[in-house]
């Protein structure tokens, strides 16, 4: 593991204090429990952006965003992507 410094201003001191308070966990928890829901939410939204732009397939996407297909196609249904296009079943097609 790697340790990582971080500067925040006191509004978020405080927020972050309030967090853990809720929480009942302690600094290093709360940061790492905080950083690591981000980075899954970042991690879909970049493979929804890659899905729509037509740049990776379906399945690849799924994988970007570190689900499985039924999951991710609850996701998109729920963000209401449509990510079936001409392009995007060929694309599709020719990884089977």
């Amino acid at each position: 593991m790697s340790t990582v410094s971080v500067k925040v201003p006191k509004e978020i001191e405080k927020e972050l204090e309030e967090y853990m308070r809720e929480e009942k966990v302690d600094l290093n928890v709360a940061v790492k429990k905080l950083f690591l829901e981000r980075l899954d939410e970042w991690k879909i939204e970049h493979a929804v952006k890659m899905l729509e732009s037509g740049r990776v397939s379906f399945g690849k996407a799924a994988e970007i965003a570190g689900t499985n297909v039924w999951d991710f196609a609850r996701i998109l249904e729920e963000k209401k992507v449509n990510w079936v296009s001409e392009k995007t079943v060929k694309k599709d097609l020719k990884g089977m």
